[in-house]
């Protein structure tokens, strides 16, 4: 859990991650609707960075 204005680091299990799948982030408002991402494609040793707005629809997202 994220609470507003702060930062978490979140470690996937690199069993989790294969060529052929990947994966989806759910931000869950305190009050409001949830907001799933696509799915993204991720191997390990990359990272995502997942930036939340106010709108979440505004929100960015980028691997690397």
């Amino acid at each position: 859990m994220v609470t507003s204005l702060r930062t978490a680091v979140l470690a996937f299990p690199s069993h989790r991650l294969n060529a052929g799948s990947g994966v989806r982030l759910r931000a869950l408002q305190v009050a409001g609707e949830s907001y799933t991402t696509e799915t993204i494609l991720v191997l390990p040793g990359q990272t995502i960075t997942w930036t939340l707005e106010n709108v979440l629809d505004h929100s960015s997202l980028s691997v690397y």
